[in-house]
């Protein structure tokens, strides 16, 4: 059996380079899955990341990866929108953990939309505990607690880690305020080597790290405090 795949790439007003990422991978249990990834704009940074994210589907599927718990996962969007460029395989449990009001709204949600029947909402963040992988995106900095400090607690810690749009200081953590429009809410910056060094001392290598320059921060009459990047970070533990 022969099969033909080609891509047609079109070019864009205004910008020489794409922000999108295809690839293909072979399953381990057989087939083939073709991982298409929407950069969201335009540009170097943009591929940048979308080809982070196409890297980390690649190796979901190929590292056999089927529990996955998404801390601060919302309604459950890493789940949707991933599964439109990627083949689930069988047996996936994906976990989502939120604050209560929002995991009962994506229970209501997943009953009408989730065809597929593998997302489940946590009420607890330690049911983490034995799952494959942790992925968080844009949550840590709302926590009460520290990442390094769930996983600290877990008899059997996830073995691989993927973290995304977290603020981080070069030289120290602080608390600020988020003024959200509607609402103001505390805010945690975590200080960048020492956030590495935590996950260290808990076995965990950083394999992968980028920058999302399009976030930052700036608080008013302190100028130490600025960030101008977002951070996201790949950590794996070695096979015992």
């Amino acid at each position: 059996m022969e099969i033909q795949f080609a891509v047609a790439k079109v070019s864009k007003y205004a910008t020489s380079e794409s922000g999108d990422t295809l690839e293909m991978v072979e399953r381990p249990l057989g087939g083939l899955s073709i991982v298409l990834v929407d950069g969201q704009r335009s540009g170097r940074s943009a591929k940048k990341i979308s080809n982070i994210v196409a890297r980390k589907a690649i190796q979901l599927l190929a590292e056999g990866v089927r529990d996955v718990f998404d801390l601060g996962g919302h309604l459950g969007q890493a789940y949707y929108g991933f599964r439109r460029y990627v083949d689930y395989p069988p047996g996936l449990r994906w976990r989502v953990h939120d604050v209560p009001r929002v995991m009962e709204a994506g229970r209501r949600w997943a009953a009408g939309h989730d065809d597929l029947g593998a997302l489940r909402f946590a009420d607890d963040a330690a049911e983490a505990d034995g799952c494959d992988l942790l992925v968080s995106t844009g949550a840590l900095q709302y926590l009460d607690y520290s990442l390094p400090e769930l996983l600290g607690r877990m008899a059997r810690p996830p073995g691989r880690v993927i973290v995304n749009l977290v603020p981080m200081h070069p030289e120290r953590a602080y608390f600020t305020l988020q003024n959200l429009g509607i609402a103001i809410c505390p805010y945690r910056v975590m200080c960048l080597p020492a956030f590495v060094d935590e996950m260290a001392a808990l076995g965990y290598e950083l394999r992968d790290r980028w920058e999302l320059p399009e976030r930052h921060i700036r608080v008013p009459f302190e100028r130490w405090a600025s960030i101008d990047a977002y951070h996201g970070m790949y950590f794996a533990r070695p096979p015992a």
